[in-house]
């Protein structure tokens, strides 16, 4: 499964570190396939076409331009599940980190041991989130499916076709009401009418997506936003 770190630090050095920090925590964890790494020198980059793909944020508060401490509160806006550790040289931000429901709070020099620590916090709310049901209400009854073994979502009209691993399950409803249940949840619109589970698309070529053993179209107004999104899931 995969387990996406964001890194907000404006320091080489102590990016560099932190690094090293979640490449012996990944050995230790047995995340070295799983673990993907985004980082960003500012806050401005970070939020600028933020997706809310992360498991955690590693945030340090002293950046240039907006502090770290401002970035969460922006970020608690858009994304209330990712876990946020803050990272700093000044422990009088500590009593600050509760504002934006912070899982750690680090200071530098880092140690080993904390940092295992806050990311093991880290890595069981991400499995927990991970192991989340949706509820699908259709005529036939009420369904619980894993959100993981959702394929792809499809509108027709005013029905909602949710293609999973379990089968094609149809309701009455909007895309935009899904998009928004599902957010946060590593899905994308490739196209108005589909959402797409970026974990299970397989490939991509022109102007085609496969998603398990279906194609579908990638529309030219939704393609760069949707190969964004899929290259921060891929980790590539």
């Amino acid at each position: 499964m995969a387990f996406f770190v964001a890194i907000v630090e404006d320091s080489p050095d102590d990016l560099a570190r932190l690094k090293e920090h979640l490449a012996r925590y990944a050995s230790e964890a047995h995340l070295e396939e799983g673990l993907r790494i985004s980082s960003f020198t500012s806050a401005e980059d970070f939020l600028k076409s933020y997706e809310p793909i992360y498991d955690v944020v590693l945030m340090d508060i002293e950046l240039p331009g907006a502090n770290g401490m401002s970035a969460a509160r922006a970020l608690r806006i858009v994304d209330p599940r990712a876990a946020i550790i803050f990272i700093t040289n000044i422990a009088s931000f500590a009593v600050s980190g509760y504002e934006v429901d912070a899982l750690a709070y680090l200071l530098k020099p880092i140690s080993h041991p904390a940092f295992s620590l806050a990311m093991r916090k880290a890595q069981a709310a991400a499995a927990a989130r991970q192991t989340r049901t949706y509820v699908i209400q259709t005529p036939d009854g009420i369904f619980r499916v894993p959100v993981s073994s959702i394929l792809y979502v499809e509108v027709v009209r005013h029905s909602i076709y949710f293609h999973t691993l379990q089968g094609t399950y149809k309701r009455r409803g909007s895309m935009k009401e899904v998009e928004e249940e599902l957010r946060g949840m590593h899905f994308c619109r490739c196209h108005n009418a589909y959402l797409v589970n970026l974990e299970r698309v397989s490939s991509v070529s022109g102007n085609d997506v496969v998603v398990g053993s279906d194609m579908l179209p990638v529309s030219r107004q939704r393609k760069q936003e949707f190969l964004d999104a899929l290259t921060v899931c891929l980790g590539v």
